[in-house]
C-alpha cells in the first residue's frame, strides 16, 4: 500500500513536472514569437513613418516651390511693362498649373489682411480670415509657415494653407497663401492607411490636430490633450504612455517641412498583432486541452491505482475477514495469535477462548439458514462489543468462534470471562421477527501452560470444548492434559470407523418383538454392532454418532437395509424386521431409493419392513422429512417414532404424519411402578396410541413388573433383556426354538395370556 501511494505521488509530480515543462515551453515560445511581431510592428511602423514623411514633404515642397515661383512671375510682368494689380495678378494666378502645384487656390493678401488677387475670385467672398493659427508667424520673415485648419465657405472641405511673403514689384511684399483641402492630403495617404491599426496624423507642435488618416472630421482643428508631435523622441519607434492613449501602441514622430508641423504615426498592438493573438489563443487552447488530458490521464492512473488499492484491500479483508461476521477469519485470527504471543513479556499470561453455539443447529434446520445467519451476525456483535480493544474476537468457521485475551492476570480470570461470555449468548436474541434462545459451550486454553504457539493452543482450546459439550453444553472447561489423551483415542477410532464397513467388521444383531396380544414373536429390531479387531464389540452408542459426524453413517444405513431386509427374508410366519434410521440419512436425497433397492434386492415384502426415526429427524427439513415419509408409505413400509417423548413437539409430529407405531423409550419404561410420572405418560401414550390407531412397543423389559404393568397399560409389542439380549444372525433359529418356553415362564399367574388384553381394558379406566 505504501508503495503504491508513492508511485501516485510520483505520478503526480510527474505530471506537475510535464504541465509545468509544457507551459513554460509554451510560454517561451509565445514570449519568443511577441517579440518577433513587435519587432514587426516596430518595422512596419517604421517603414510607414518613411512613406508618410516622404509624402507629405513632397506634396508641401511642390506647393511651396509653386508659391517660391510667384515673384519671378510678378517680375516679368513689370519687366514687360505692363502695370502689376489686383487684375492682372488674378490673370497671372488663374493661368498657373493648380494639378502641377497640387493646391487648389492661390490668394494674395495684403497686409492688412484683404483680399488683393486670387486665382478664384469668389473663393472666400473677399474675406479671407487674418486669425487662421500660423499665419501671423510669417511676419515677413520669409519664411514659408502652415496655417489652418478651416473650412472653405463654399465647398466645405477642411482646407490647409501654405503661406509665403512674396514680393510684388510696385506693391510690396504680399502674402501668398496656397490652399490645400485635407481630403486631397489624406487621398495621398490612403496607401499606408490599409496598415492594420497605423493612424497618420499632422499635428502643430502644441497639439493642433491638423489632419488624420483614417479621417476624423470631428478633431480636425481642435487641441489635442496627448498630442503625440508632443513626445520628445524624433525618429525612434516609442511606447505611447498610457496616460496619451490607454491602448498598448507604439508611435513615431517626424520632422515636416515645417518646423511647427510635426507627423505623427501610431500602431494600435493589439490590432497589429492580431495574427500574434491567434497564435496565442490557439497555444493557449492547444496547451490547455494537453493539460486537461493530461490531467485526465494522471487523474485515470490514480483512480486505477486506487481502485486497485480499493481492491486489493477488499481482496485482503476478505481472505482475511469472514464475509457474514466481518470478524477476522482463521487466517488473522492464528496472525493475530501468533503476534500476542510474540509481544508476550515474559511471566506473562494470555487466553484462548473457543466457543460454540450450543442448539444452532436446530434454529437452521427449524428456521432456516437466513435466521441461522442473522443469528450469527448478532453473536458476533456480542461478541465484538463485551470485549476489549485489545482482544481479538474471530470466527473459526459455522458456528465456531474464538476470543484472544491478552493479556490475562491469573486462569480464574479468563473462566470468569468465559461464565460471562455464556451467560451473555445465554439472552433472548430478537431476529428477523424471531425470539431465539441459544447458549454455547466454551473451552479454554492458557498461555504457556496449555501451549507455547498458535497450533497447540488451538487444540488445546478446542479440545476443552469438546469437553464442554460431552457435559452437558452451555459450561467451559479449562484444557487438561487427558482430554488430549482421549481425543486421539477418538481420532484413531475414526480412522479405524472408515475402514470397518469396507473390511467386515460391521455385523447386525437382532432383538426380538414380541406381541402381547399373539403372545409371540412377531419380528426383530435389527442393532448394529462394530467387532473391532483389538477392541472387541464396540456398542452403537459409541461409534453411531462418530459415524454421523464424519459422514460415513449413509454408506453404513445402506449396508444396514440391505443386510436386514436379505436377513429377514428367511424369517419364518413372515416376521417384521425394524431397521433405525438416523437424522443424518435423511439429509441424504438417496434414502428412498436405497430402501427400494434393499427390497428389491432381497426380495422382502415391504410390509415386512419397518423403518424407525427419532424425533430428531422431524426437527430438520420438516417439509421434506414428510415427503420422504409418505413415500415410504407409498412403499408399503410401515414407520415407528423411537424414542417417543424425548424429543420435542411429539403430539404436533403425530398430527403431521400417521406414523404406523410408537416406541415407548426404555427411560420410561426402567422407572415404571418407581415413579408415578413415568406411570402416568406410559398410561397416556397407550390411551393416544389407541385412539389415533397406532400400536405400541415398549423398549427395554428387563423385569416381570414391567411387564405387567405394560400389559395392563394396553402395550401391544414389547422388547428388552427379559425376553433376549441381541444375538448375531447365527443365533436368530435357536432363540425361535426357545422363545416358547420363555414366553410361558414369563407369563404371570394372575392373567393368563390369553386374559391379558381383556384384562388391561378392565383396569385401564382406574390405573
Amino acid at each position: 500500500m505504501t508503495a503504491r501511494r508513492s508511485f501516485s505521488r510520483t505520478i503526480v509530480f510527474a505530471f506537475g513536472l510535464v504541465v509545468l515543462s509544457l507551459i513554460g515551453g509554451s510560454w517561451l515560445l509565445l514570449e519568443r514569437s511577441r517579440q518577433t511581431a513587435l519587432h514587426a510592428a516596430d518595422t512596419a511602423l517604421q517603414n510607414a513613418a518613411l512613406i508618410v514623411e516622404s509624402v507629405v514633404n513632397r506634396q508641401l515642397l511642390q506647393v511651396d516651390g509653386g508659391l517660391a515661383s510667384l515673384p519671378a512671375l510678378f517680375a516679368a510682368v513689370a519687366k514687360d511693362g505692363l502695370d502689376v494689380n489686383p487684375q492682372s495678378a488674378t490673370r497671372l494666378l488663374s493661368g498657373l498649373n493648380f494639378q502641377t502645384f497640387a493646391f487648389r487656390d492661390i490668394i494674395m493678401l495684403r497686409p492688412d489682411g484683404g483680399i488683393w488677387a486670387s486665382a478664384r475670385a469668389n473663393s472666400w467672398n473677399r474675406n479671407f480670415p487674418r486669425d487662421l493659427p500660423g499665419l501671423n508667424s510669417a511676419a515677413w520673415s520669409g519664411a514659408a509657415v502652415v496655417a489652418g485648419p478651416i473650412r472653405n465657405p463654399a465647398t466645405g472641405d477642411w482646407v490647409l494653407f501654405v503661406v509665403r511673403p512674396v514680393f510684388v514689384p510696385g506693391v510690396g511684399f504680399l502674402d501668398a497663401v496656397a490652399e490645400l483641402p485635407l481630403p486631397l492630403i489624406t487621398k495621398l495617404l490612403f496607401a499606408v492607411s490599409e496598415i492594420p491599426g497605423l493612424r497618420v496624423s499632422l499635428e502643430r507642435r502644441n497639439g493642433q490636430l491638423l489632419l488624420s488618416q483614417p479621417y476624423d472630421e470631428m478633431r480636425i482643428g481642435k487641441q489635442q490633450q496627448a498630442a503625440i508631435s508632443q513626445v520628445q523622441a524624433r525618429g525612434t519607434v516609442f511606447m505611447v504612455p498610457p496616460a496619451l492613449i490607454e491602448k498598448p501602441t507604439i508611435g513615431i514622430v517626424r520632422a515636416s517641412l515645417y518646423d511647427d508641423v510635426m507627423i505623427a504615426l501610431t500602431l494600435d498592438l493589439t490590432t497589429a498583432m492580431t495574427d500574434w493573438v491567434r497564435e496565442r489563443d490557439r497555444m493557449i487552447v492547444s496547451v490547455t486541452i494537453a493539460v486537461v488530458l493530461l490531467s485526465g490521464l494522471a487523474l485515470l492512473l490514480i483512480m486505477a491505482l486506487r481502485q486497485r488499492e480499493r481492491a486489493e484491500q477488499h481482496i485482503r479483508f476478505a481472505a482475511h475477514h469472514d464475509a457474514l461476521t466481518k470478524l477476522p477469519n482463521r487466517v488473522l485470527f492464528r496472525e493475530k495469535l501468533e503476534d500476542a504471543l510474540a509481544h508476550a513479556r515474559p511471566g506473562e499470561q494470555l487466553a484462548l477462548l473457543c466457543l460454540d453455539l450450543d442448539q444452532f443447529k436446530a434454529v437452521n434446520d427449524t428456521l432456516g439458514h437466513p435466521v441461522g445467519d442473522a443469528l450469527l451476525q448478532a453473536v458476533a456483535g456480542r461478541l465484538a462489543g463485551r470485549t476489549r480493544e485489545a482482544d481479538t474476537v474471530a470466527r473459526l468457521g459455522g458456528d465456531e468462534f474464538a476470543v484472544v485475551r491478552a493479556p490475562i492476570d491469573r486462569p480464574t480470570e479468563a473462566a470468569d470471562f468465559a461464565e460471562r461470555m455464556i451467560a451473555m449468548l445465554e439472552e433472548p436474541f430478537a431476529v428477523l421477527g424471531h425470539q431465539i434462545v441459544i447458549g454455547a459451550s466454551v473451552g479454554i486454553a492458557l498461555f504457556p501452560q496449555d501451549g507455547t504457539d498458535p497450533d497447540q493452543l488451538l487444540k488445546s482450546a478446542d479440545l476443552a470444548m469438546y469437553r464442554a459439550k460431552q457435559d452437558g453444553r452451555g459450561v467451559y472447561r479449562l484444557f487438561q492434559q487427558e482430554m488430549d489423551a482421549q481425543m486421539q483415542s477418538r481420532r484413531l477410532l475414526e480412522l479405524d470407523l472408515r475402514k470397518a464397513l469396507g473390511s467386515g467388521q460391521l455385523e447386525l444383531f437382532y432383538q426380538p418383538l414380541i406381541d402381547l396380544h399373539a403372545w409371540a414373536v412377531v419380528g426383530f429390531e435389527a442393532l448394529l454392532r462394530w467387532r473391532h479387531p483389538t477392541k472387541g464389540l464396540i456398542p452403537p452408542d459409541q461409534f453411531i454418532p462418530l459415524a454421523e459426524e464424519i459422514g460415513a453413517i449413509v454408506p453404513i444405513g445402506e449396508w444396514v437395509l440391505l443386510t436386514a431386509c436379505t436377513t429377514a427374508a428367511g424369517w419364518p410366519n413372515g416376521m417384521k424386521v425394524a431397521v433405525n434410521l438416523s437424522a443424518v440419512q435423511f439429509k441424504s436425497s438417496n434414502l428412498v431409493a436405497a430402501v427400494s433397492a434393499a427390497l428389491r434386492g432381497s426380495g422382502l415384502s415391504a410390509s415386512r419392513l419397518e423403518l424407525e426415526i427419532t424425533e430428531t429427524v422431524m426437527l430438520q427439513d420438516t417439509a421434506s422429512t414428510l415427503a420422504t415419509l409418505h413415500e415410504f408409505h407409498a412403499l408399503g413400509v410401515s414407520i415407528a417414532m423411537d424414542d417417543f417423548g424425548t424429543g420435542y413437539s411429539s403430539l404436533s409430529y403425530l398430527r403431521q404424519f400417521p406414523f404406523d407405531r410408537i416406541k415407548i423409550d426404555q427411560s420410561f419404561v426402567r422407572e415404571l411402578g418407581k415413579q408415578q410420572d413415568c406411570d402416568a405418560i406410559v398410561r397416556a401414550v397407550m390411551a393416544l396410541s389407541r385412539a389415533l390407531g397406532m400400536a405400541t412397543t415398549a423398549e427395554g423389559v428387563e423385569t416381570r413388573e414391567q411387564l405387567r404393568a405394560l400389559a395392563l397399560a394396553g402395550c401391544t409389542v414389547v422388547q428388552g433383556y427379559l425376553f433376549s439380549r441381541p444375538v448375531p444372525e447365527a443365533a436368530i433359529a435357536e432363540l425361535l426354538r426357545s422363545m416358547p418356553a420363555i414366553e410361558k415362564m414369563l407369563q404371570p399367574d394372575a392373567v393368563t395370556a390369553g386374559d391379558w388384553q381383556g384384562a388391561s381394558d378392565e383396569l385401564l379406566p382406574t390405573m
